[in-house]
């Protein structure tokens, strides 16, 4: 059972229906366009109102997991809490923004799994970046742990080292090779040598399979150079004034005109006194301890409306100003970029794009519309965030487009991903671009429009929700030309020594990440002194061999 109606519950329904499963979807509303795209067979049930009795109504009881896969994490959890009192027993994979939330989560309301589909699918943008690809992205603990399809390039540091090796110069391990007209084969020991143009796939924990893609491809050649055109007034550009600060100016000039009025009658003064009055007044000094008492409260009202209006006019002002010196100050950083990325959107995705390429130390620069983005503040404390319509060419030239080795085009508008893929193609020809796309048909077709890799968000994620439905393990197949590989966590039943580990590198079975009980996350190079009992690890290889050595535990 799903519940959502998205773009990713259609792709985890059609991934769940290819092997045999019924479906029932749960939604708030109709939507033609993915009801259309559901498999065949797969039952969508419309309603409203209390989820416990929704729940009930679709025989929940009955089902064999129920995947909460809206776009609104309160409304995920509330499904959660609403299941945990109709059905306890039935297993529940969980879709969340914050993928803190697992190790908490998993613990109880019958948690099998929490995905943030964000952090599964950051990676595969990351690595079209370098020219790479990243098939699936399983987690173990707090760590995320991908599974990438490098090809390994003439001048690549991976040329004539073993398997063993770059375990250990770089935490990753070899999964499967195909040499250069060959077919693909699973990885079997640590000895094997790595040759130029041999495609790998590669596991191990998120920066460390990031880091090895970015050494290893030719994309961080610098790209081909255009004169720069200096413009003389980059920053002129349109503010929208808060419609708080012009409502309180208002009403300030409304109120001094009024106390004004008021001063020059009741105090017989003329007009530069009373002008003096009412702005002493306003300001906090009333000075009206001989007039009438009529008077006298007409001056205490004044003096709280005016500091308030004050206050609200100043505050504002100084948002303003400051909002604007930090902007000025990433502009004047991002003009002095070079051979850096842009990413064009600060949705969650663009957010952990940003996050990833920066821990890579990669030079980035980020251009975001909405200037209240909740991700702002926290990005641009560690990267430039220019603000403007990314499909504007005078906003990609602040962002030194011609200067940018790759643009990563992830907002939620797919039109304005492909405008602004073919603008920057334009502007800079030698520049890489990649696509946040949500169109299959759409994204086969995107060549022609200047665009380098298409990433898709919900289907970099949809295999690890399907997994998890299915298989309590959450197993995650790759398919590679003939080759079938399957990866999951499993936790270790007893202590396993380095021979017998060595065992299993040698038939192809490989530990892509390691967390010992009660410990942090380590690369597979920790597996080489053997396994304690209680230990969680990511297994990946051909499943047959995998459930052998499952079996002989």
């Amino acid at each position: 059972m799903l519940t959502g109606l998205s773009r990713l519950t259609v792709r985890v329904a059609r991934l769940l229906a290819e092997r045999g499963g019924t479906l029932t979807v749960l939604a708030s509303s109709a939507d033609d366009e993915l009801m259309s795209a559901m498999p065949e067979g797969a039952q969508v049930v419309i309603g409203d109102g209390d989820y416990e009795d929704r729940l009930r109504r679709v025989d929940l009881a009955g089902a064999a997991c129920l995947l909460t896969l809206g776009e609104d994490d309160l409304e995920n959890l509330r499904i959660v809490a609403a299941a945990n009192e109709v059905a306890p027993n039935v297993p529940v994979v969980l879709r969340a923004f914050d993928a803190m939330l697992a190790e908490q989560l998993e613990t109880g309301h019958n948690v099998r799994r929490c995905f943030s589909s964000s952090a599964l699918a950051a990676p595969a943008f990351v690595a079209a970046v370098f020219s790479e690809e990243v098939r699936e992205t399983l987690r173990v603990g707090d760590a995320e742990v991908p599974m990438c399809v490098l090809t390994v390039s003439p001048d690549s540091p991976l040329v004539g080292k073993s398997f063993g090796e770059m375990k250990r110069e770089w935490g990753c391990a070899a999964v499967a090779r195909r040499r250069p007209g060959g077919a693909w084969e699973h990885a079997r020991g640590d000895t094997e040598v790595i040759g130029a143009g041999d495609e790998l796939v590669v596991g191990g924990l998120l920066l460390d399979v990031l880091r090895l893609a970015l050494q290893d491809n030719p994309a961080l050649a610098d790209p081909p150079r255009r004169p720069r055109q200096r413009l003389e007034a980059w920053r002129a550009r349109a503010r929208r004034t808060p419609t708080m600060v012009t409502a309180a100016a208002i009403a300030l000039i409304v109120l001094l005109a009024l106390t004004i009025g008021v001063f020059a009658y009741a105090l017989d003064v003329g007009p530069a006194d009373a002008v003096y009055r009412a702005l002493t007044n306003a300001f906090g000094d009333v000075g009206l301890s001989k007039e009438s008492e009529w008077l006298k409260i007409f001056g205490v009202a004044v003096m709280v409306a005016g500091a308030l209006l004050i206050g609200i006019v100043f505050t504002h002002l100084t948002a303003m100003f400051t909002a604007d010196r930090i902007e000025e100050r990433s502009g004047r950083r991002a003009q002095r970029m070079r051979n850096h990325v842009i990413v064009a959107g600060l949705g969650t995705v663009g957010f952990r794009v940003a996050r990833l390429l920066d821990d890579l130390e990669v030079p980035t620069v980020v251009i975001e519309r909405a200037a209240d983005n909740r991700f702002r503040e926290a990005v641009a404390s560690r990267v430039p965030v220019l603000s403007g319509d990314v499909r504007l060419a005078e906003n990609l030239e602040r962002a030194s487009i011609a200067e940018a080795r790759c643009l990563v085009a992830c907002t939620d508008d797919e039109l304005t991903n492909v405008a602004v893929c073919a603008q920057a193609r334009r502007m800079n020809p030698g520049i890489r671009t990649v696509a946040r796309c949500f169109d299959d048909t759409l994204s086969q077709r995107l060549g022609g429009f200047g665009i380098d890799d298409v990433v898709s968000m919900s289907r970099a994620a949809a295999g690890a929700f399907a997994g998890a439905a299915i298989d309590e393990r959450a197993a995650r197949y790759l398919k590679l030309g003939d080759l079938e590989l399957v990866a999951f966590r499993h936790e270790v039943e007893r202590d396993l020594t380095a021979d017998e580990v060595a065992a299993w590198r040698g038939e192809g079975a490989r530990v892509l990440a390691v967390q010992p009980p009660g410990g942090r996350v380590f690369p597979p190079v920790a597996a080489l002194d053997g396994l304690a009992a209680g230990s969680l690890v990511i297994l990946a290889g051909p499943e047959p061999i995998l459930q052998r050595f499952l079996d002989a535990r």
